[in-house]
């Protein structure tokens, strides 16, 4: 069987039946299913399963049965009623990978009510299949049954490969629960209508109100305002155009960006927040799922980014599955930053690297430096002082230098414990 490694490509072209379905009371399964790796329409890889439509009418395999919420005694709550809406399958352009591993159906999460979506895949040699597809999310809590990834699949997201090189990363766990059970796998909203949250004028207003009056810890992130007012307070968004990914479900970045008066505020997000058309902020901030910006994309004058690249490719937050999501996206937001243009980046810093599966990367020595490798750091900004070490041949501080004080003086009580903000400048040539 192909590894992860090693999966060959099987390039075919996909397209959506519409309107039909494979009903689960149709659907039998093996007990081990095949992940393939899939590019998806504007998206990077993500796992899935691929089934054969034929192969799945079959009289043998596995009859599927799903329980009820409260039926069984402790039983889980299933992807069919909580989860029906969460990630179902959109139009792929292409298969890109072999089978990597294989898996049982408890990893495989998102089930749409009625069942399985129906596709005809197209191969290289013009041959075609009817196919079902599967995507993979789990697992799905924070306990030891539920960790159901093969080893190799697991391996993929804690070496890191860089050319010829793969560097072993400290340490991985899988469904770590961080201290509460809530921060585990499927933590995030459901979707809903035109978004799964509203950003009405009573919500922004909390928001901004607080930041022109320069409060701090109105929302998720202790300190999270005293550092971003230290930042901006350096590096002005008045009067620019500017791009705030991953901050909902609270607009707490919009707020204290719209306290310094910039042009236009656009928020990408996988789970997109509704601004209504009659808000007073309508004319001055607007929402957009991120995989239209990315297909449609524009340059912005300043990116902020709070707590959020660290879990891109995870598939926590809605975002597709892929070990290099965060380094893929963060070539995303070097592309959508004008020449000479600001990102204001907050990821979590801890020395050694370090991997949460799926719950998030903490970066150190190793993978931060080539998270931020196209960028020139003007510094780290805690909620008062400021970092920069050594240099480095493209301008600014050098990275690793500037990450290794950081972690000195946190750990010598000179500098508060919360991540510092990394300010970045895209090359103007």
């Amino acid at each position: 069987m192909d590894t992860y490694r090693d999966a060959k490509l099987y390039p075919a072209q996909l397209q959506v039946l519409e309107g039909q379905f494979l009903g689960w009371d149709k659907i039998k399964l093996p007990p081990l299913l095949p992940i393939h790796g899939v590019r998806v329409k504007n998206r990077m890889p993500q796992l899935a399963v691929i089934l054969d439509a034929e192969s799945i009418k079959s009289t043998t395999g596995t009859t599927l049965t799903f329980a009820e919420d409260g039926e069984i005694p402790g039983a889980d709550e299933l992807a069919t009623k909580k989860y029906k809406q969460m990630y179902e399958p959109t139009t792929f352009h292409a298969i890109e990978t072999g089978v990597m591993d294989e898996t049982s159906f408890n990893c495989f999460i998102t089930a749409p009510e009625k069942g399985l979506k129906l596709y005809k895949i197209t191969y290289s040699d013009k041959t075609t299949k009817t196919i079902a597809v599967m995507p993979m999310l789990g697992p799905y809590g924070n306990e030891a049954r539920f960790d159901c990834y093969p080893k190799n699949i697991k391996d993929a997201y804690l070496n890191v490969a860089f050319g010829t090189g793969t560097t072993q990363l400290d340490a991985l766990e899988v469904g770590t629960n961080q201290g509460t059970p809530s921060i585990g796998y499927l933590m995030s909203f459901q979707p809903g209508g035109g978004g799964y949250t509203t950003w009405d004028d009573d919500h922004i207003d909390r928001f901004h109100d607080a930041a022109k009056n320069k409060e701090n810890n109105v929302g998720n992130y202790i300190n999270g305002h005293a550092r971003l007012y230290h930042v901006y307070d350096t590096f002005s968004p008045k009067g620019l155009e500017c791009l705030v990914v991953g901050s909902a479900p609270a607009a707490w970045v919009e707020g204290v960006l719209l306290s310094y008066d910039p042009k236009h505020i656009t928020t990408s997000e996988y789970q997109v927040p509704a601004i209504p058309a009659d808000s007073k902020y309508a004319s001055r901030m607007s929402t957009i799922h991120h995989e239209e910006l990315l297909a449609n994309p524009v340059q912005f004058d300043m990116i902020t980014i709070f707590s959020s690249i660290e879990h891109d490719g995870l598939g926590r937050y809605h975002d597709p599955m892929s070990p290099g999501g965060d380094l893929q996206q963060m070539k995303n937001i070097f592309e959508l930053l004008k020449p000479g243009g600001i990102l204001v980046l907050e990821v979590p810093l801890k020395d050694p690297d370090h991997v949460m599966f799926p719950g998030g990367r903490e970066y150190g020595t190793i993978r931060y430096p080539y998270l931020v490798e196209k960028f020139i750091l003007e510094g780290m900004y805690n909620i008062e002082k400021t970092i920069c070490k050594g240099k480095e041949a493209i301008g600014g501080c050098n990275k690793v230098e500037t990450l290794k004080e950081r972690f000195r003086m946190a750990k010598a009580g000179e500098a508060e414990t919360e991540h510092a903000v990394s300010v970045l400048r895209k090359p103007k040539v």
